[in-house]
């Protein structure tokens, strides 16, 4: 407008309107301060500055103050002192950014550990419960399904095992076969589940009679059950086998309210000698097991010794033992 307007009212009106624009900033820089901005308490230091310069220079124009180097020259002096103050608002401000930054990210790291160690946590829960699965269909996977004994996998790793042991340290090995007695008979006369009862029966007295926690029963085969006993003598062999038959023939087994009397032929070998195998000692242990049943039942025999061919040359009965 001042290429129209004479110059003498445009720059009255131009320094009106610096003059209304400064209490305006001012009025900006204040309800900012208000606001908790920390910025404005410089910008308001530095505009506080510059706009007095800036009002005092309309004043001097229109000759309320008189024209001197500070009135001259005071919207300059203003803005350099403007300018040097709000370097100070923007070193405040890159220190404040700066300190944003340093919070969020350990924010973001400690959320971040948070994370990691939860996932960590649930990672060694899914691990552990995979572990007791894993141990748990172990258990199964050599359990007797039926009498709940170990199974005949289970025994034949179990004897390979225990034939190195007892050849590398020297020790004694026993070896126990246990026959129900005339089971087939059950199974004729009172069923199958009687049988399986029956079965059930003769394992958990097995099992009971076992003092060792050494010591394993393991289902054979049909209605054997077999037993390892690591350093074992014959003599202790023969105790346990006795003690063994007694249980099983004090066994009180009922079915349809049926007494089901029951006993047990028991054969025992003994590894004496290392470099053992495992079918010698099944066979010695069997053919003691045939004398049991040979001469009347209920008994226990001992393989006195391992023949050349796997089979004991002559088998000893049980002292104390009943026949029937």
């Amino acid at each position: 407008m001042s290429l129209f307007a004479p110059y003498t009212v445009m720059i009255k009106l131009t320094t009106l309107n610096g003059f209304v624009m400064s209490i305006t900033m001012a009025v900006i820089g204040v309800i900012c301060a208000m606001r908790g901005v920390a910025q404005a308490r410089y910008f308001m230091l530095a505009w506080a500055i510059f706009l007095g310069g800036v009002a005092v220079y309309p004043l001097k124009t229109i000759g309320l103050l008189p024209n001197v180097f500070l009135t001259e020259y005071s919207m300059q002096i203003g803005s350099a002192l403007e300018a040097l103050l709000l370097s100070f608002a923007l070193a405040h401000r890159m220190k404040v950014l700066e300190q944003q930054n340093r919070r969020i990210q350990a924010e973001a790291t400690s959320q971040l550990e948070q994370r990691v160690q939860q996932r960590t946590h649930e990672l060694d829960e899914a691990l552990c419960n995979l572990s007791e699965a894993n141990n748990e269909l172990q258990r199964l996977n050599v359990l007797d399904g039926l009498t709940g004994v170990k199974n005949r996998k289970y025994f034949d790793e179990q004897l390979a095992l225990q034939l190195k042991v007892a050849g590398r340290s020297r020790q004694p090995l026993s070896l126990l076969l246990i026959d129900i007695d005339h089971f087939k008979a059950v199974n004729d006369r009172h069923g199958h589940l009687a049988g399986d009862a029956c079965l059930r029966a003769v394992a958990r007295a097995i099992a009971e009679s076992l003092l060792r926690a050494g010591d394993e029963v393991a289902r054979y085969g049909g209605e054997e059950f077999a037993v390892l006993l690591p350093q074992t003598d014959a003599a202790g062999a023969e105790r346990l086998g006795e003690r063994i038959r007694a249980a099983v023939e004090q066994l009180g087994v009922l079915h349809e309210c049926t007494p089901v009397p029951l006993t047990a032929s028991i054969g025992v070998a003994v590894v004496a000698e290392p470099d053992e195998t495992g079918e010698r000692l099944i066979a010695a242990a069997d053919a003691a097991l045939y004398e049991a049943k040979h001469h009347g039942r209920n008994q226990v025999r001992i393989a006195a010794a391992l023949g050349p061919q796997g089979a004991s040359s002559r088998s000893q009965p049980s002292s104390g033992t009943t026949a029937n």
